[in-house]
C-alpha cells in the first residue's frame, strides 16, 4: 500500500509515521510514538482525500492530546454553567465549538506550511458541501447559529454561501482569523461560546414571550446590522488569507471526542441555554459514510534490532581468519580445506588471467571515462558574459548573438562501489566464473581510483544477528554474516592474498572452512545493507554509490513476523490480513508478505526499494543463470508477460547477447546472464596450426569469427553496465 504522494511529502520533514487502520472511524494520533492513524476512506475524490490527509496531519502536529482537549472543554463548560455538573453531553457541546475554532487555526497553518494544498481545500470543500456533509441542504444559512455560520465561513466562505454577520460577530471572525496558538483557541472559543449562550437565552426569552402572548413589538435578536461581511483578509505576508474567504476545514478533529451518533437526541443532561454547533455534529455523523467498512486487519511491521559486530566482519577480521586456517591446515569430511600450495597455485593462475583480462579492464575504463565525460559535457553551463565578441561584430546586422560566452564545467561526480556476492552452495557451478567477473570489476575500480567494498553474504559459520527485543510485529531475520572479502582499503599484498584465496575457493571441495558455502540469505542481507552503504558513502564522501548484487537464486528467507500483536486465528483468515512496513527513515509505506514463500521475491523487491529510497544508490543486479533456454528465463521472470511479440523480441536478444536486462525487479537494472555462454573458456581463439593437421583458411576464419563474437557478447554486457553506472546514475528523489 502506498500513501498519497502529497501526504508522503508532507510527513517526510516531520518524522511522523502514517498508518491506515480499517478498524477506526476517525483519525487518531499516538503522541508518544508519533503515529498518525487514519481510517480508510472510499468514494471520495483525490482532492478531498488530500484535503483530509493534510488536515489530519495538521492536528497531529499542532493539536493537544485527547485528555488536554477533554479537560479544556470541561473547564469552559464549568465556567459557563457554575454550579452545574459537567455531563458528557454538556462537554460535547463545548467540544463542538472547540472543533470549529481549532480547525480554523489548523487549516490556516497547514496552508501556510504547504501552499500547494490550497487547491485541495478549495475543491475538497466544494465536494463536501455538494454532498451535504454539513446539513445545509434546503436551509437558509443566515438563520443558523453564529457558530455554524462561522464554521461554514471557514470551510468555504462566500464561495459556497452568501453568509452575513452582524458587527459583533465580525469581531469574533477577525479573532479566529488571527489565531496562532492553542491558548488563543481556548480563549476565543470561550468568548464565542458565551456569546452564543447569551444569544440562545435571548431567543428562548422571545419564544416564551410569544407563547404568553406578550408582544413588545421588537423581535430583534441583535442590535447590530446584518450586512454582508466585509473583512479584509489578514495575510501578514504569510498567504493564508483569500479574497473569497479562508478555505479552512475542521472535520474529524483528532483531539475531540465525536458527538453521539444521535446528535441532538442526547439532550437530557444539557441545559436549555447550552448552544450547540449543529454543523460540526452533522459532520461527525456523516463522516462515517466515507469510511470504508473493511474486515481486514492491517498489521504494521518493523525491522529487527541488529548486532552489527556479528552481522558485518571487516576485511581485517576475514584475512586473519584465513591466515589462521591456512596455518592450521583444517579439514573435514566435506572439504579438503585450503593449503598454502593451493593459494600459490591460484596466485600463479590468477596472474596469467590478469594478463589476458587486461584488454577487458582497459575497455571498461575507456567506456566509463567516455560516459562520464559525456555526462559532464551535458552539464556544462554556457552563459553570455555581456562582453562583445569582436570576432562576431561583423555579423551584427543578421546575428543578435554577438557576445562572448563563458562555459562553466562542474566537477565530475565521485563514484564508489559496494558489491554483494552470493556465497551459497548453488554458486559452486558458477563460482570461478563469477569470481573472475568480480575481480574484473575490482581491478576496474582500482584502475580508475574509486573506492570499493566486496561483501559475501552467507549463513554458515555465523550467528543470527537479528533480535526483536522491545519490539512488536518484527520482521524475522535468520543466520547471516556479511564477510568483507575485498576492499579498496587493502594494500597490494592483502588484495593479492585475498584474491588468491578466493580463486582457489572456486574449485570443488576446496574452501576456507570458516567461509564454506551454504544457503542464500538474500533478504536478510538486503535488510542490513542500507547502513553498510550509508557508512561507505559517508566515509568516502561520495555523490554516487553503485550497489551491485551478484546472485544465482532467490532468497531462502520467507521472513515471517515475530511478536505479532494480532496473530492469525485460523488459516482461512489469511486473506483478510494485510501487512505493511513503514520505514522510520523515509516514512514511506511498503507491502510485506509474511510466511508466504510465493511472495518471497516480492519481499526482496520491497527491501531493494527501501535500500534505494534510503541511500539514493544506483542499484544493479546480476542474476547468474545456468540455463541456456529462454523459456526458463521467461517463466522465471515473466519477461514477455504472455505477449508473443515481446517473447520473440526478448528471445532474440537473449540468443544474440547471452543476457537479458530486466527492469521490474527492484533494481535500476537487472541482468539475467547466461553463465555458460559467457564463461571465459569460450573466449579462447581455437586456432591450432601446428603439427601434421593444419587448419584450412576457412576453418581459421570461422574460429576467429566465433572468438570475436564471444568477445563482443562480453563487451555488450559491459557497455550496458558502464552506461548505467556512469551515464545514467541518479540519486533517488
Amino acid at each position: 500500500m502506498s500513501d498519497k504522494s502529497l501526504l508522503a511529502k508532507l510527513l517526510a520533514t516531520e518524522n511522523i509515521t502514517v498508518q491506515r487502520t480499517p478498524s477506526i472511524k476517525t483519525a487518531m494520533f499516538d503522541l508518544k510514538n508519533r503515529i498518525l492513524m487514519l481510517p480508510i476512506w472510499e468514494g471520495i475524490s483525490s482532492d478531498l482525500e488530500d484535503l483530509l490527509l493534510v488536515h489530519e496531519t495538521g492536528h497531529a502536529l499542532d493539536t493537544p492530546e485527547a485528555e488536554v482537549y477533554k479537560q479544556t472543554a470541561d473547564d469552559i463548560a464549568a465556567r459557563a454553567f457554575p454550579g452545574e455538573t459537567v455531563s458528557d453531553a454538556l462537554r460535547k457541546t463545548v467540544q463542538g465549538f472547540l472543533n470549529v475554532v481549532e480547525d480554523a487555526r489548523i487549516d490556516k497553518r497547514q496552508k501556510r506550511r504547504y501552499p500547494g494544498s490550497r487547491r485541495n481545500y478549495l475543491i475538497g470543500y466544494k465536494e463536501l458541501v455538494d454532498r451535504d456533509f454539513f446539513g445545509t441542504a434546503k436551509r437558509d444559512i443566515n438563520t443558523m447559529n453564529f457558530i455554524d455560520r462561522l464554521n461554514l465561513y471557514f470551510k468555504g466562505g462566500n464561495i459556497h454561501f452568501n453568509i452575513t454577520f452582524n458587527s459583533e460577530e465580525k469581531v469574533f471572525l477577525k479573532k479566529v482569523e488571527n489565531l496562532e496558538t492553542w491558548a488563543e483557541v481556548v480563549s476565543v472559543t470561550e468568548e464565542i461560546y458565551a456569546y452564543c449562550k447569551e444569544q440562545l437565552e435571548k431567543q428562548n426569552e422571545i419564544e416564551i414571550d410569544l407563547i404568553e402572548g406578550e408582544d413588545d413589538g421588537d423581535d430583534s435578536d441583535s442590535d447590530g446590522d446584518t450586512d454582508d461581511l466585509d473583512l479584509e483578509t489578514t495575510d501578514s505576508g504569510e498567504g493564508e488569507g483569500e479574497e473569497e474567504g479562508e478555505l479552512t476545514q475542521g472535520e474529524g478533529n483528532l483531539g475531540a471526542q465525536s458527538n453521539d451518533a444521535n446528535g441532538s437526541d442526547s439532550n437530557k443532561d444539557v441545559p436549555k441555554n447550552a448552544p450547540r454547533a449543529e454543523t460540526d455534529e452533522t459532520w461527525q455523523r456523516k463522516s462515517e459514510e466515507i469510511v470504508k467498512n473493511e474486515d481486514s486487519v492491517f498489521v504494521y511491521v518493523t525491522q529487527p534490532n541488529v548486532d552489527w559486530s556479528s552481522a558485518v566482519n571487516d576485511y581485517k577480521v576475514v584475512l586473519n581468519d584465513w591466515r589462521d586456517e591456512l596455518a592450521n591446515g583444517v579439514k573435514n569430511y566435506y572439504y579438503s580445506g585450503i593449503s598454502q600450495d593451493n593459494v600459490n597455485t591460484a596466485r600463479k593462475e590468477m596472474t596469467e588471467w590478469k594478463v589476458k583480462e587486461k584488454e577487458t579492464i582497459s575497455f571498461l575504463v575507456k567506456e566509463f571515462e567516455q560516459r562520464k565525460a559525456a555526462e559532464l559535457y551535458a552539464r556544462i553551463n554556457i552563459a553570455k558574459t555581456g562582453v562583445i565578441d569582436t570576432n562576431k561584430l561583423h555579423s551584427y546586422k543578421f546575428n543578435d548573438d554577438i557576445f562572448r560566452r563563458l562555459a562553466t564545467t562542474p566537477n565530475g561526480k565521485n563514484h564508489g562501489f559496494v558489491m554483494f556476492l552470493d556465497w551459497s552452495g548453488s554458486m559452486q557451478n558458477n563460482l570461478k566464473e563469477t569470481l573472475k567477473q568480480l575481480f574484473s570489476l575490482t581491478l576496474f575500480c582500482k584502475q580508475i581510483g574509486v573506492p570499493f567494498e566486496v561483501y559475501a553474504f552467507k549463513d554458515t559459520g555465523g550467528t543470527n544477528p537479528f533480535s526483536c527485543t522491545g519490539k512488536q510485529n518484527v520482521i524475522r531475520g535468520g543466520s547471516l554474516t556479511l564477510r568483507n572479502f575485498l576492499s579498496s582499503r587493502m594494500n597490494v599484498e592483502e588484495l593479492n592474498f585475498a584474491m588468491s584465496v578466493l580463486w582457489a575457493s572456486g574449485d570443488w571441495n576446496i574452501h576456507i572452512l570458516r567461509d564454506r558455502l551454504g544457503g542464500t540469505p538474500l533478504n536478510d542481507a538486503i535488510m542490513i545493507a542500507p547502513k553498510v552503504v550509508q557508512d561507505f558513502t559517508a566515509r568516502n564522501k561520495l555523490e554516487i554509490t553503485n550497489v551491485i548484487w551478484l546472485t544465482d537464486g532467490g532468497s531462502d528467507s520467507a521472513n515471517g513476523i515475530e511478536n505479532e500483536t494480532t496473530p492469525r486465528a485460523a488459516y482461512g483468515d489469511r486473506r483478510q490480513r494485510r501487512h505493511f512496513y513503514v520505514d522510520p527513515i523515509t516514512n514511506k509505506t511498503y507491502d510485506w508478505y509474511p510466511n508466504d514463500w510465493y511472495h518471497t521475491r516480492d519481499n526482496t523487491n520491497t527491501l531493494l526499494r527501501i535500500l534505494k529510497d534510503r541511500t539514493g544508490c544506483n542499484l544493479v543486479g546480476f542474476f547468474l543463470f545456468d540455463y541456456e533456454s529462454f523459456n526458463r528465463v521467461d517463466r522465471e521472470f515473466n519477461v514477455s508477460g504472455g505477449n508473443p511479440d515481446a517473447y520473440n523480441t526478448a528471445r532474440k536478444q537473449w540468443s544474440d547477447n547471452k543476457f537479458y536486462p530486466v527492469r521490474s525487479a527492484g533494481y535500476d537494472e537487472y541482468y539475467i546472464i547466461n553463465t555458460k555462454a559467457l564463461a571465459d573458456t569460450t573466449n579462447k581463439l581455437a586456432i591450432d596450426n601446428t603439427g601434421e593437421k593444419k587448419m584450412t583458411t576457412k576453418k581459421m576464419v570461422s574460429a576467429f569469427t566465433k572468438f570475436a563474437q564471444k568477445k563482443t557478447v562480453n563487451r555488450v554486457l559491459l557497455r550496458q553496465f558502464v552506461e548505467r553506472i556512469a551515464g545514467h546514475s541518479k540519486k533517488a528523489a
